[in-house]
């Protein structure tokens, strides 16, 4: 809602309910000041990246804005063959600088697609990118790589001639016939060199991002919040002293898009429990002078013990309950909450991922490497001075913060 109200040009105010409270979300905090997010007693890293993860899937959820094309595991907006109403345009604006804020303070944007990402930051060109493109959507990457299609010679009346060649039932014919309609092979054959570079940027828009038109008013909206300007700041051009408006795309002047947006956004899938294990680093927070430490107990030793256990755990498949919910998860498989299906090798891995860091994407450290999860062990849980109804000991549950 404060998004909301920021992106229509409306003052920002402080919104409050009784499950979260907003307090000086201002276009100035929000481009200088990193923010202060508590869930319960939970501070720190953890709870913020806890938040962004639940607003990109709920994002994501949105199917009035937002769609899952079938050749990738990202979302991509809904962009009509109708003009865009002026709620949507506010609406595309405000998650635009939501996608601002989560890159301005180190968040996760997944599983918003990347490659919307790189159009917004660096053009069609750093979408498009070959490599960029092969890691992130192989399948559509294997498509557009059709694209423009061979030269061949071919007789005609006796002469030769050059044409391309395409042939109905492949790509890039099938695929040009799904983005230009009324397109015959002779239509495509006979296009001169200035004809292909015209189509070019057409079909890489249509097969990506399902519009043609890269300058779509959706698409501005998304630019528009992502590089929103923010008033009152000080900047200084280079050569004169003159104060102008600071702009997060400024940031990205003069570096490979591509390559800063994978290293975002690529890669953060587990594909085997191989994936997390390496990221797991056991603690064993137990000090002689703790009140239940006792020296006939190697804890060192239980802790390794604990460890080897969830680590055979995690090679296996299916739900950890019963396989009646391995096959329930697996007829309601939710492909924006990231999971696997249950009967999946890295089923068990990405729900303990998300169990203790409320994502199921791997988290990234601070250097942009990735985070290592810390499993602590310790002889007793903090107190943290709550106590359930009728019992006499405090506990409390945490989650282990997935920044070391």
């Amino acid at each position: 809602m404060a998004s909301l109200r920021l992106a229509s040009g409306r003052h920002p105010a402080d919104y409050i309910t009784e499950a979260a409270e907003v307090i000086d979300f201002t276009e100035n905090s929000i481009a200088c000041r990193y923010p202060d997010i508590t869930i319960g007693e939970a501070v720190g890293p953890g709870p913020i990246r806890a938040v962004f993860g639940r607003i990109m899937q709920i994002m994501a959820e949105d199917a009035q804005h937002w769609m899952k094309t079938s050749d990738d595991e990202y979302y991509m907006p809904v962009i009509p063959g109708t003009p865009v109403s002026p709620e949507d345009l506010v609406y595309f604006k405000s998650a635009g600088i939501i996608l601002r804020m989560a890159l301005f303070w180190g968040q996760d944007l997944l599983p918003i697609s990347p490659m919307l990402l790189a159009l917004l930051i660096g053009g069609l060109d750093s979408a498009t990118d070959a490599e960029f493109l092969a890691v992130a959507a192989p399948e559509l990457a294997g498509r557009l790589a059709t694209w423009p299609p061979p030269r061949t010679t071919v007789m005609v009346d006796g002469q030769e001639r050059e044409i391309y060649d395409v042939q109905y039932g492949r790509d890039p014919m099938n695929m040009i016939m799904e983005f230009l309609p009324n397109t015959q092979v002779h239509h495509i054959r006979g296009l001169t060199a200035a004809g292909v570079a015209e189509l070019t940027p057409r079909l890489a828009s249509a097969l990506l991002f399902h519009t043609q038109d890269i300058n779509h008013p959706i698409l501005e909206a998304l630019n528009e919040g992502l590089d929103y300007r923010v008033r009152g700041l000080q900047g200084h051009a280079a050569g004169d002293g003159n104060n102008r408006h600071e702009t997060l795309l400024q940031t990205f002047e003069g570096v490979s898009v591509p390559e800063v947006v994978a290293g975002l956004c690529l890669n953060r899938r587990i594909t085997s429990y191989a994936d997390l294990i390496p990221l797991l680093k056991p603690n064993v927070a137990i000090q002689e002078g703790d009140p239940t430490f006792s020296y006939g107990i190697n804890y060192q030793v239980l802790a390794e013990h604990w460890m080897a256990a969830l680590k055979r755990y995690l090679s296996g498949t299916g739900h950890p309950e019963d396989d009646f919910f391995t096959q329930m998860q697996a007829d309601s498989f939710n492909v924006a909450t990231g999971l696997a299906p249950a009967a999946g090798e890295n089923y068990r891995s990405t729900l303990f991922l998300q169990a203790i860091s409320d994502s199921p994407f791997i988290p990234r450290g601070r250097m942009g490497d990735d985070a290592d999860l810390e499993i602590r062990f310790l002889t007793s849980m903090p107190d943290s001075g709550w106590r359930l109804p009728g019992e006499g000991n405090a506990r409390s549950t945490h989650a282990p913060c997935p920044w070391t």
